[in-house]
């Protein structure tokens, strides 16, 4: 009798507990949001084709979002994850170049307009396809 009456207090403590305790939060959805310290930054915003202008260098940057990261191609040369940097709409490659992508915005709208590729101490321009 005595064991059945702890059961019954133990079951109860349980349910009251698991009754009064914070519901857990949903994961975000993998792949939509990173989480900066300060802010969140909607990854979705980055993605799409941005088309270099005449450089002799590059044609296009191809940004998606793969594994909850950003990924970046410049024209076939290999995709690698963009890491978010302190500053705002900055990224930089895992690439052995470990350039740098800083997202252009427009000041009225704050959409994603272009990017502006980092590399070698070279920066290169890029508009964002429609």
């Amino acid at each position: 009798m005595k064991r059945a009456f702890a059961v019954a207090v133990a079951l109860g403590i349980t349910a009251a507990v698991a009754a009064n305790a914070e519901p857990t939060p949903a994961p975000p959805v993998a792949g939509l949001f990173y989480t900066a310290p300060a802010d969140s930054v909607r990854l979705a915003d980055y993605v799409g084709n941005y088309t270099f202008a005449s450089n002799g260098y590059f044609t296009t940057a191809h940004i998606t979002v793969k594994e909850g990261a950003l990924q970046g191609e410049i024209d076939s040369n290999g995709q690698y994850k963009l890491n978010k940097l302190t500053d705002a709409d900055v990224f930089q490659s895992t690439s052995s170049y470990a350039s740098i992508y800083t997202f252009l915005r427009d000041a009225t709208t704050k959409q994603i307009t272009g990017l502006k590729l980092t590399i070698q101490g070279t920066d290169v321009l890029a508009t964002k396809d429609k």
